[in-house]
């Protein structure tokens, strides 16, 4: 009897923290033990995800300074913040900002790989960006990001961005690339361009969207392939507030539409 209560209480520490619905966990304590959260995770920062599938923050991580907080390896990965947040130790004076004490550090949340999903919660304070999502076809809803080192939130070729938040960061709040859908999305305090998009070859849209009180322009479309359309820019520091891009005519710069 003792040997098997001894096994089984090797078991529950050995053993991934799975949920019912097959959702890995993350959480400050896995993130910071030798063992790690899950197969592929080598323990230690950054919590490194290697395999696809769902995986669900249970509470907030406080990652160190310059320090990357989760590192995403595969394709067809679903990271759920749960309403937590992953918070670095990062601040941005200034609003629009004029510096941070840190600038182009360690990304917060990073993945060059395609279809992957962060939602629900935010990220704060990391040495670089927030987060960059660089591979194709991924995107981020319902985040919200501050005091990064660099842009906000980085996506790559066809990335979309919604319902998600970009406020006082180093330099872009949210930087689209072609391709890209960025839609009832705010940028806030940011030290240069609110939102950019750029690429030629596939087009984009910005749709539905508020950027205000930014160091540069609040709205800015490398293309005239990009759809600019149902925007607000107000307060930024360069005008026009919005640039570049195909225009419906139905945003409004200031108090004007444009």
């Amino acid at each position: 009897m003792r040997s098997l209560l001894s096994f089984l209480f090797f078991l529950a520490f050995a053993t991934p923290a799975l949920a019912s619905d097959g959702v890995l966990e993350i959480n400050q304590a896995c993130a910071t033990s030798a063992d790690g959260c899950f197969p592929g995770d080598a323990g230690g920062w950054p919590v490194t995800i290697a395999s696809r599938g769902s995986y669900r923050l249970t509470g907030n991580l406080s990652v160190p300074t310059n320090t990357k907080a989760i590192q995403i390896d595969s394709n067809f990965v679903t990271l759920e913040l749960g309403g937590f947040s992953v918070d670095g130790t990062n601040t941005c004076s200034g609003y629009p900002v004029l510096g941070c004490t840190l600038v182009q550090g360690v990304p917060g949340i990073q993945s060059s790989q395609y279809l992957v999903t962060v939602r629900n919660g935010s990220v704060t304070g990391m040495g670089g960006g927030c987060i960059y999502l660089t591979g194709p076809s991924s995107e981020v809803d319902n985040v919200r990001v501050l005091f990064c080192g660099w842009h906000g939130i980085e996506m790559g070729p066809l990335g979309r961005v919604s319902h998600s938040v970009s406020v006082a960061n180093m330099l872009y709040g949210i930087s689209m690339n072609d391709g890209g859908w960025l839609v009832d999305s705010e940028t806030r305090g940011n030290r240069s361009q609110g939102v950019f998009m750029g690429g030629t070859s596939h087009g984009g849209s910005l749709i539905q969207n508020l950027s205000t009180d930014n160091g540069g322009t609040g709205i800015q479309a490398g293309s005239s392939l990009i759809l600019v359309t149902k925007n607000v820019a107000t307060g930024n520091a360069v005008v026009p507030q919005i640039s570049g891009g195909t225009s419906l005519g139905d945003n409004m710069c200031v108090a004007t539409r444009c």
